[in-house]
C-alpha cells in the first residue's frame, strides 16, 4: 500500500503481488480523464489524512484476505496533490492462485475503496470558485480542475 505525490507505476505495483503460487494477477488502473459533466479537465487534485488512510486501508486488505483465503499478494497505490489528464490516480493489484479469486477480491477492493476512501469532494470549476460537498472519507478526491467557463 502506498499513498504518495509521484507518479505511479504499474509494473511495480503488479511485481509487487507477484508469486510463484499465483495463477493470476488481476489489475486495474484509474486514469484522469479529460472531462467531466460535459466540461473539459485538465487535472484532478487528491489529499488525505495519511495515517488515517493507510489504517483503512490495511483493515480493508485484511478483510479482503479473510474474505478470499487463497488471495496471494494485495496492492494499493494512490496519488496525492494534482494528478494530470492521462496519468494515473489508482493502481490495485491483487494476485491469487486462481483468476476467480484474483478477480472477486479485486472488484471487492475497488468498489469499497471508491465508496469508503474517496470522499471529500471539491468541485473546482475554471473561474476558481469552489464549492464543497463532505461525505464520509479518509482520503480526498478535489474534483477537477477545469478549464472553459460554465
Amino acid at each position: 500500500m502506498r499513498l504518495t505525490s509521484a507518479m505511479l507505476d504499474v509494473s511495480e505495483v503488479s511485481s509487487e503481488v507477484s508469486s510463484d503460487q499465483a495463477g493470476a494477477i488481476s489489475v486495474f488502473i484509474g486514469t484522469t480523464r479529460n472531462n467531466f459533466e460535459g466540461k473539459r479537465v485538465v487535472s484532478l487534485e487528491y489529499e488525505a489524512f495519511v495515517p488515517m488512510a493507510e489504517r483503512e486501508l490495511r483493515r480493508l486488505c485484511s478483510a479482503t484476505r479473510a474474505k478470499w483465503p487463497g488471495v496471494c499478494g494485495i496492492a494499493i497505490h494512490h496519488r496525492l496533490g494534482l494528478v494530470p489528464v492521462g496519468q494515473s490516480s489508482v493502481i490495485i493489484a491483487v494476485s491469487s492462485c486462481h483468476r476467480r479469486e484474483a478477480i472477486g477480491a479485486h472488484c471487492h477492493l475497488f468498489l469499497v475503496c471508491f465508496l469508503r476512501i474517496s470522499g471529500f469532494y471539491n468541485d473546482i470549476p475554471f473561474n476558481m470558485q469552489a464549492r464543497s460537498v463532505r461525505m464520509t472519507s479518509i482520503l480526498a478526491r478535489t474534483a477537477p480542475v477545469m478549464s472553459g467557463c460554465n
